[in-house]
């Protein structure tokens, strides 16, 4: 799996099941575009280098950015899952705040009409992540994308 694709794909460690199409699998995969749309999921391919952190810190000095930029595509579109979440955000409002080492210790999102927050115990270092067998993980892309248009 190459990087741009590895972007724009969740995977999510799950107890095997015993029908359906996690039937005996340990993973299952969702391609980012069943949640966000095709164009969504290319804006948000690749906005963070593959760190969380790095986009924190480009938060850091911010006060007021103006527009959603790239990101209104994969937030804003009400055409999409994500999107019909939010009440197709106009605007991300976000309150962070921060410890010890300038790293987050709490975060509070604000997408259109959703509202996220996220609590950081604590940060080990750097891991390499790789993709589990294909063997044991189970494709729910589809699956997604029907629930979302039939809604």
């Amino acid at each position: 799996m190459g990087t741009h694709e590895a972007e724009a794909r969740g995977r999510y460690d799950v107890d095997p099941q015993a029908s359906g199409p996690l039937e005996g699998k340990e993973w299952m995969k969702i391609d980012g575009s069943a949640v966000f749309g095709r164009q969504g999921a290319q804006a948000l391919s690749g906005s963070s280098g593959g760190s969380p952190s790095a986009s924190m810190k480009g938060l850091k000095y911010a006060d007021n950015v103006e527009g959603m930029g790239k990101y209104k595509e994969a937030y804003g579109n009400e055409d999409n899952l994500f999107g019909s979440l939010t009440g197709g955000a106009t605007s991300i409002t976000m309150d962070v705040w921060v410890g010890a080492k300038d790293l987050p210790v709490r975060m509070i999102q604000e997408i259109g009409t959703m509202k996220v927050t996220m609590d950081f115990e604590r940060f080990g270092a750097t891991a390499e992540v790789k993709a589990p067998p294909a063997a044991q993980t189970g494709d729910l892309t589809e699956a997604i994308k029907e629930a979302g248009a039939a809604q």
